[in-house]
């Protein structure tokens, strides 16, 4: 496994461990790189009741380089 693979398992661990109601995060089972979240837009916002589907990718040099996040 490398170095930038145990990074993320660790920050997906990270991630899990707090209750974050608004927040989910659905890494590939084939390849940790790519990741899917849904944001739930906060109540008291003009999101309020949004669902934002977002598209994840870890470059191979992460955390050097920054993960490419975009809407879906």
């Amino acid at each position: 496994m490398g170095s930038n693979v145990k990074r993320i398992v660790k920050e997906l661990g990270d991630f899990i461990s707090v209750d974050y109601k608004m927040i989910k995060v659905y890494p590939n089972k084939d390849d940790v790189h790519f990741w899917k979240a849904l944001i739930i837009g906060p109540k008291g916002t003009g999101y309020n009741y949004g669902v934002f589907l977002l598209s994840i990718e870890f470059p191979n040099d992460y955390p050097f380089k920054p993960p490419k996040i975009r809407f879906i």
